[in-house]
């Protein structure tokens, strides 16, 4: 364990789990990270995870706080949909640029 993290502003590490994805990633905002940076700055967070800790940490960005006594949206629900909103506006941008 790298002593460091006891340093509530230590943020100069690559995390290694959802957890440590989700420290990194509030020490940014408490150190002022513009809302402007927070994709950037998530997927920085989540770059060198294992599929299933970022699975975890994309469950967290939907849901931080869970949702006592029910369900979080399923994350896979936006991959798929994101998926299919990108492949039609690649199609439409294609159309145009042949037409």
């Amino acid at each position: 364990m790298n002593f460091r993290f006891a340093d509530p502003d230590y943020v100069n590490f690559v995390p290694k789990d959802a957890m440590e994805a989700v420290l990194k990633f509030k020490r940014l905002q408490k150190q002022g990270l513009h809302p402007a940076r927070y994709p950037e700055a998530l997927i920085e967070c989540a770059a060198s995870l294992s599929d299933a800790e970022q699975g975890k940490f994309e469950e967290w960005i939907v849901c931080p706080q869970g949702a006592p006594g029910k369900e979080c949206i399923d994350v896979e629900h936006f991959s798929k949909e994101n998926g299919r909103i990108h492949a039609a506006m690649v199609a439409a941008q294609e159309d145009e640029k042949s037409a």
